[in-house]
């Protein structure tokens, strides 16, 4: 997990682990605003925040992959790290 601010100050909490990022929300009462693939890559990522509105900054943002089986899979914070500030 990596807490983070956007160009306009707004904190971010970026988490590797779906689950993790999933209950967060929940506890937070936040609404899942978007989700997909990362072009490229064999991730996939989600984020949420207020309105459940895409247009509008995250509050929590998840990056992570799946298995085999089709279930959410985390990522290493090494990996986290890298799609968050490369």
């Amino acid at each position: 997990m990596f807490e983070y601010e956007l160009l306009n100050g707004a904190p971010v909490v970026a988490y590797g682990d779906y689950h993790e990022a999933k209950q967060e929300a929940k506890k937070r009462k936040l609404l899942l605003a978007e989700y997909g693939d990362i072009y490229g890559s064999s991730l996939s990522y989600c984020y949420w925040n207020k309105s459940g509105n895409r247009n509008e900054d995250e509050i929590i943002i998840c990056y992570y992959r799946f298995d085999k089986n089709g279930k959410p899979q985390a990522i290493t914070e090494e990996e986290l790290y890298h799609y968050l500030f490369n």
